[in-house]
């Protein structure tokens, strides 16, 4: 299960860790990184792979696309301290080793759902590994048998650092929020921001939405007292 990472290599660090060979310009192999992905020119298999009895399942809890707007670089390198000239650096290069690897495997790995999760590991290594694609919260939820336990609560409490759009592309508050509404059960979502603001009581059809920030002086104090803070949303909800 992928989540939550800083690099953006489309997954070809795993890949050469198993045994493929990227070649650059140049005919030299190196192991691409967000900022040569440019220089990718060609990919050699490896070698000794259990082939077709290989089963590769990734789980991811986003659904963007591994290129465009709403893809790996745009959306997640900004959140990890990017600016706009290393976004749109990285959306070339992605752009460019999709299309190297598009050729490779036959099919355009770049446009389908989740490809763009964790720096695009799920694209490259459907590219290469023909990787099968999960819905991270279906095999959470499957796992621990999240909806019967919904289905017995009187309260569901659920959230995330920050509420935004992403969360409801796939992210667990948004899968908790939909069996909450299945089986008619009160929903308490608890961030640190909440940048969907008044919004967000609709969008998730949630009881109550509390922010962190919004009782804490600045993020650096929310960060510090976390604890604090969630132990005062709690006392304000229940009282």
């Amino acid at each position: 299960m992928f989540g939550g990472r800083s690099t953006h290599d489309l997954g070809l660090g795993i890949a050469a860790a198993w045994g493929f060979q990227f070649l650059n310009n140049d005919g030299n192999p190196f192991i691409p990184t967000g900022g040569t992905l440019g220089q990718l020119r060609k990919i050699i298999p490896a070698d000794g792979l259990p082939g077709p009895n290989l089963k590769i399942k990734l789980v991811c809890d986003v659904e963007n696309p591994l290129t465009g707007p709403e893809g790996a670089a745009h959306t997640y390198a900004p959140q990890k301290g990017a600016d706009l000239p290393l976004v749109e650096k990285l959306e070339t290069g992605t752009r460019h080793a999709a299309a190297v690897l598009s050729d490779f495997c036959g099919r355009d790995i770049s446009q389908f759902a989740g490809s763009g999760a964790a720096g695009g590991i799920p694209a490259g290594l459907s590219a290469l590994l023909d990787a099968q694609i999960q819905a991270g919260f279906d095999f959470i939820a499957q796992a621990t048998g999240l909806e019967a336990q919904i289905q017995r609560a009187d309260l569901v409490i659920s959230g995330e650092g920050r509420l935004d759009h992403q969360t409801l592309n796939g992210k667990v508050p948004a899968g908790v929020a939909k069996l909450c509404q299945k089986w008619n059960k009160p929903l308490l979502l608890v961030a640190g921001d909440n940048r969907l603001g008044e919004a967000a009581k609709s969008l998730f059809q949630a009881d109550q939405v509390c922010s962190v920030l919004d009782i804490a002086s600045s993020v650096s104090d929310a960060m510090t007292n976390a604890e604090r803070y969630l132990k005062q949303i709690g006392e304000n909800f229940f009282s």
